[in-house]
């Protein structure tokens, strides 16, 4: 089965001057930080596509 892929668009820079607090594990926020230096996307929208793609691509199992 091929490994389906999520795929960041790279943006010119932009002055956003709002900020939402996300709550994450530090080496998850420094791959983060470094996704926002190679694409320019604000942390704010790849948070957003990341949690977007996995709400739709989630899987719930049952107690075993």
């Amino acid at each position: 089965m091929k490994e389906e892929k999520l795929v960041l668009e790279k943006q010119p820079k932009s002055q956003e001057n709002y900020s939402k607090p996300v709550f994450i594990d530090s080496e998850l926020y420094k791959k983060i930080v470094e996704l926002k230096s190679e694409t320019g996307m604000p942390i704010r929208q790849i948070v957003n596509r990341f949690v977007e793609y996995s709400i739709d691509h989630v899987e719930i199992k049952e107690d075993m």
